[in-house]
């Protein structure tokens, strides 16, 4: 079994600014060692209204979906329509940016 330190990925951040559609990819970079940092908008991800919910019960906490495809993952939320948002995420920008939305998404947010 390898250390953390000798993942393949290992001392590469990864911003996700992804729907459920690209969450995949993010969990993928992830379990391979990338630190990714999983960007949402205020008021959550659209994938934690996904089913199934822990004891049937939906909650944006209780999306088995969100919380599967998030593991390994740390999260953030940002409004980047904003300035403060804007110069949170430009501290956090890495090499790489998983970024799996509509096209013109990601451009209409700021």
């Amino acid at each position: 079994m390898k250390a953390p330190g000798d993942a393949a990925l290992a001392g590469r951040r990864v911003l996700e600014l992804a729907d459920e559609s690209g969450a995949c990819c993010g969990k993928l970079l992830a379990d391979m060692g990338a630190d990714v940092i999983k960007i949402e908008r205020p008021g959550g991800d659209a994938s934690r209204g996904i089913a199934p919910f822990h004891r049937d019960e939906p909650h944006p906490e209780r999306s088995l979906f969100f919380l599967y495809m998030n593991t390994s993952k740390r999260g953030v939320t940002l409004d980047v329509t904003r300035p403060e948002g804007q110069a949170i995420f430009r501290r956090l920008a890495p090499e790489e940016i998983a970024a799996a939305r509509r096209a013109g998404a990601i451009e209409s947010d700021g």
